[in-house]
C-alpha cells in the first residue's frame, strides 16, 4: 500500500515539475539507444535500506522506465558500513553498477583519482542552466581538481529540534530561527538548566539537551568551531594549523561542561545510537527537551505526537559564519559503463524535483535546487505535517549553505578517527584541552604527511 502511495505522489510531482519547468526536462529527453530501439539495462546501487526510504528508488526506477521504454533498471541496495566495502569490490568486477551513490569529499575523490567515476564536467558545461540550478554546497563537494564527478541528490544540516511543550512548561522562549537572533552559548546553557529536572534522590529525570558529543565526522563539533571562528586547516587543506586556539578551547570545554559541570546533557556512552536510549529515542520519550541533530530526523520525529519546533545552534559570539554547513550526497556514473548517456539521463532525473519533492515532503532530505527555495515554489515541498511553520525562517541559511571543511581533506577517515580518539580522552580521561588540541593538530599533520 505504501509503495502505491509513493508512486502516486511521484507521478503527481512529475506533472507539477513539468508545469514549473525547473531545470532540464529529463523526461522528455531521449537517448541514441531509444531512437534505435536498443534495449539497455542499467544497474543502480545505493545505500538507502530503511523501509521509509528504499521504496522511493524502486518507484523512481518504474517511473523512469515508463518514460524510457528501452531502459530496464536493476536496483540493488546495501546498508552502511557494508556498502562501502561492497562498492569497492563491485567496481573491480564484472557486475559493477552503472550508477552508484557516494558521500561527499574524500570518499568520492578516491573514485575520481582511480578513474572509476566519470568526469561530468562537459555535461555540466553543455547545460549551464542545469549546473547553476544547484545550491553551491550541493555541487562543490564533488569537484575534484578540474573535474566534477557526480550529480547531487540531497543535503541535510545540523540544527536544534526541541519539545515546545517542555519549553513552555519551563518558561523558556522558543529557540531562535533567525540568524541575527541566535542565543549566545551562555543563554543556551541557562535555558537548558531550566529544562533539566532532578528528582529528590539526585536522579536526572529530564535533560535540557543532548547529542553534542557526536563523532567528528558527524560535524556538530565542526559546526560549533566554525560558529566560533576556529579554523583548523590551512587554505589548501593540506595541513592543520592553529588547532590549539582559544576559540577551539572555548568550544570543546563548552560541550564537555554541558554534561560534567551543568548536568544538562546525558552521558552519550549511556545513550548510544544502538540502544533504546539513543538521542532520538530519549527525545521522543521526553527524557530530553532538545536535541542537536541532522535535519533528516524530522522524518522520524514528525511521526510522533510530540509538539516540536526547530532552532539554530547557539553562537559563541566570534563567528563570521552566515550559513549552515551541510552534508551532501551524490550519484556517480561508472566510467566503464557502456551506457553513459542513459546513465546520465537517470542521474539527472534523480536530481530533479520530480524525484526529490516526495522525499523532501517527508523531512528526510532537504532540497538541493535553488528554485525550490524561491517563495513561489516552497509550497511544492513544504509539508505542514512535517515542517514547523518557523522552518521557513531557515530557508535563507539552507540556500546559502556551505560544505564541511573535512569534505576537502585527504585521508579523512583516519583524521576523523584521530580527532575522536583525542576527544574521548578529553571527555572521559581527564586529558586537558590544550593537550587534546595540540595532539589533534600533530596527529592530523602526521596523517597528512606534514
Amino acid at each position: 500500500m505504501k509503495r502505491k502511495v509513493i508512486s502516486t505522489v511521484i507521478a503527481a510531482c512529475m506533472v507539477v515539475g513539468t508545469m514549473a519547468s525547473f531545470g532540464t526536462s529529463v523526461n522528455a529527453a531521449t537517448s541514441k539507444s531509444e531512437d534505435s530501439g536498443e534495449k539497455v539495462t542499467l544497474k543502480l546501487f545505493h545505500n538507502w535500506i530503511n523501509v521509509d526510504e528504499a521504496p522511493y528508488f524502486e518507484d523512481i526506477a518504474e517511473e523512469f522506465e515508463s518514460t524510457h521504454p528501452n531502459v530496464d533498471i536493476v536496483v540493488e541496495n546495501v546498508g552502511d558500513p557494508d556498502y562501502k566495502s561492497k562498492l569497492k569490490v563491485m567496481l573491480g568486477a564484472d557486475d559493477a553498477p552503472d550508477i552508484f551513490f557516494s558521500w561527499s569529499g574524500e570518499f568520492a575523490y578516491k573514485f575520481a583519482r582511480a578513474g572509476s567515476a566519470l568526469d561530468l564536467t562537459e555535461y555540466y558545461e553543455e547545460d549551464s542552466e542545469w549546473k547553476d540550478s544547484f545550491i553551491q554546497a550541493a555541487l562543490e563537494p564533488f569537484q575534484y581538481e578540474e573535474g566534477i564527478y557526480g550529480v547531487p541528490v540531497r543535503v541535510d544540516a545540523k540544527l536544534m529540534i526541541y519539545n515546545k511543550d517542555l519549553f513552555e512548561e519551563a518558561g523558556v522562549e522558543p529557540m531562535p530561527t533567525e540568524w541575527d537572533k541566535r542565543w549566545t552559548w551562555d543563554e543556551f546553557v541557562e535555558n537548558m538548566k531550566k529544562l533539566t529536572k532532578v528528582s529528590d534522590d539526585g536522579t536526572t529525570t529530564q535533560y535540557g539537551t543532548c547529542n553534542w558529543q557526536e563523532q567528528y565526522s558527524l560535524y556538530v563539533l565542526q559546526e560549533l568551531l566554525d560558529l566560533n571562528g576556529a579554523n583548523w586547516y590551512n587554505e589548501d587543506m593540506t595541513a592543520a594549523e592553529n588547532v590549539d586556539s582559544e576559540e577551539s578551547k572555548e568550544v570543546i570545554e563548552g560541550i564537555k561542561a554541558l554534561r560534567t559541570e551543568y548536568g544538562v546533557a546525558p552521558d552519550p556512552t549511556a545513550a548510544g545510537s544502538d540502544t533504546s536510549n539513543s538521542p532520538t529515542a530519549m527525545f521522543l520519550t521526553g527524557q530530553v527537551a532538545s536535541i542537536a541533530i541532522g535535519s533528516y530526523a524530522l522524518q522520524e520525529i514528525s511521526q510522533s505526537d510530540i509538539n516540536y519546533g526547530v532552532g539554530l545552534f547557539p553562537t559563541f559570539g566570534k563567528d563570521d559564519a552566515d550559513a549552515f554547513m551541510v552534508s551532501s550526497d551524490m550519484k556517480c556514473i561508472n566510467s566503464e559503463t557502456e551506457h553513459s548517456e542513459e546513465a546520465l539521463l537517470l542521474a539527472e532525473y534523480m536530481s530533479s524535483q520530480d524525484f526529490g519533492i516526495p522525499i523532501y515532503q517527508t523531512g528526510l532530505w532537504m532540497p538541493n535546487q535553488k528554485a525550490l527555495y524561491e517563495d513561489e515554489n516552497i509550497s511544492l515541498w513544504f509539508n505542514e505535517d512535517v515542517y514547523p511553520e518557523e522552518w521557513k525562517n531557515l530557508i535563507p541559511v539552507f540556500y546559502n549553505a556551505k560544505d564541511k571543511p573535512t569534505d576537502k581533506l585527504s585521508n579523512v577517515n583516519s583524521i576523523n578517527d584521530a580527532v575522536d580518539e583525542q576527544m574521548q580522552a578529553f571527555y572521559y580521561a581527564d586529558q586537558d584541552a590544550d593537550t587534546t588540541l595540540q595532539n589533534i593538530e600533530n596527529n592530523i599533520n602526521s596523517i597528512l604527511g606534514k
